[in-house]
């Protein structure tokens, strides 16, 4: 998963350590992705305790996990969901 910093204002993009998505034994591959995404917020809010950031996802990173995680860190967040249809 690759993570970058940006600003409105600035042309500069600042690309952040890649976090890799490891698969363990067991678990299917959103579950690794979850945990790839709880780490790198882990990790930047370690780090960065104060920074004020958003969290620009898309679609496929929108489980209710990525929205706790988010506010768990103190973090706001965007998100695009495609809307889905249920089936019974």
């Amino acid at each position: 998963m690759a993570l970058v910093i940006v600003h409105p204002t600035q042309k500069q993009v600042i690309p952040l350590a890649p976090e890799p998505i490891e698969q363990q034994d067991g678990t299917n591959q959103n579950d690794g992705e979850l945990r790839a995404i709880e780490r790198f917020l882990a990790e930047l809010r370690r780090e960065h305790p104060k920074l004020k950031l958003i969290v620009l996802l898309d679609g496929f990173y929108v489980p209710r996990q990525v929205i706790e995680l988010s506010r768990d860190f103190n973090l706001d967040y965007l998100m695009v969901a495609n809307r889905i249809k249920l089936t019974q």
